[in-house]
């Protein structure tokens, strides 16, 4: 195993769905289970062991999250994990924290064993446990590890099958291309060119690179996501990247996934995730900018503000980091129709 996970030098965006299964009776499977996997309102009160939950209490518990969601985004990212695992591990904590909290200390094991539950349930070679305890810097065991691995599946009864925004990707494509179809039949010809891009294997792998990045800051920078329908957030960092790269308009996209996803007329929800993915798209969008201006600055002349780099390093360096015997409390790193036929058009 140990080898493998040297060996492992390439990084997969997202398995490559089979058409077969991107029916409307898979949409309506994946929308029933994600509403009963859905946290319940009251997460962050249920946090709070000691003492009120005041505002600034519930505030520190966002906090700590936060934190912790950094770090498992940068394990997964620089351990060249699939995309797929990091929402699904954000899942498992959310849903594990939300009948068990526990203490700070223990946050960090609880997160690290999630991401490796969700890489053995999404990777055909999953994320060894050497790894995850090396990349806290001592500050968990491997023994720790385990026993946290034990508790997390009989909280959630063995079941860690969780849907993510991920598995809602190929169908929001689907529709969409269902339904500039029938616009192109009816004489509308402005869309069919971005018509001919959706049914492209290549183009969808092109917008799933970057919906991953946006939706995986928004999950860490919103906490209030927490509570939001994967298929929702889904629907929004898509609507923001096609509007913002003129591909469709907001109005076509909603008019179109609406009937087909009964989660979209929670205006609430809706809201929430737009103003996120907006917000993350801005800041985004500026700190590239920031960094082109940076790579073409003289080679003479030294930037005035560094972006901070991650202290977390490549899984495959054989293993060469150092290791910090000193066993810290909590250390996150802080960087950086036929219901099977597969027809949406409702003949």
């Amino acid at each position: 195993m140990a080898q493998q996970e040297n060996n492992r030098e390439f990084l997969i965006t997202h398995t490559q769905w089979d058409q077969a299964q991107v029916t409307p009776r898979s949409l309506q499977n994946l929308l029933e289970h994600e509403n009963v996997q859905r946290i319940p309102f009251g997460f962050w009160e249920r946090q709070i062991t000691n003492g009120q939950p005041t505002l600034q209490a519930v505030q520190a518990v966002k906090d700590k999250r936060q934190r912790l969601l950094k770090w498992m985004f940068e394990v997964c990212t620089h351990s060249k994990c699939e995309m797929a695992v990091f929402p699904h591990a954000v899942k498992l904590l959310d849903r594990f924290l939300s009948n068990t909290p526990c203490r700070e200390e223990n946050l960090q094991a609880v997160g690290g064993a999630c991401v490796l539950l969700a890489s053995k349930f999404r990777e055909t070679t999953p994320l060894g446990i050497k790894r995850v305890c090396q990349l806290t810097q001592g500050a968990v065991s491997e023994d720790m590890i385990k026993d946290v691995e034990i508790i997390i599946l009989m909280k959630l009864k063995w079941d860690i099958s969780c849907p993510t925004y991920i598995e809602f990707l190929p169908f929001i494509y689907d529709i969409l291309d269902s339904s500039l179809q029938e616009d192109i039949a009816n004489g509308n010809q402005d869309n069919k060119k971005m018509s001919d891009h959706l049914r492209s294997e290549e183009f969808r792998q092109y917008v799933n690179k970057y919906i991953d990045k946006l939706a995986a800051l928004c999950y860490w920078q919103e906490p209030d996501l927490i509570t939001k329908p994967p298929s929702v957030i889904a629907v929004q960092c898509v609507s923001v990247f096609f509007m913002k790269q003129d591909y469709l308009k907001t109005r076509t996209i909603t008019s179109a996934l609406t009937p087909y996803v009964p989660t979209m007329t929670n205006r609430t929800d809706m809201q929430v995730c737009w103003d996120t993915a907006m917000l993350v798209w801005t800041g985004y969008a500026t700190d590239n900018r920031r960094r082109g201006q940076q790579q073409n600055r003289p080679a003479n002349q030294q930037p005035t503000n560094q972006l901070p780099t991650s202290n977390v390093t490549p899984r495959n360096n054989n293993n060469s980091r150092s290791h910090n015997p000193t066993m810290m409390k909590h250390q996150v790193t802080e960087n950086p129709a036929a219901m099977d036929s597969g027809n949406y058009s409702g003949e």
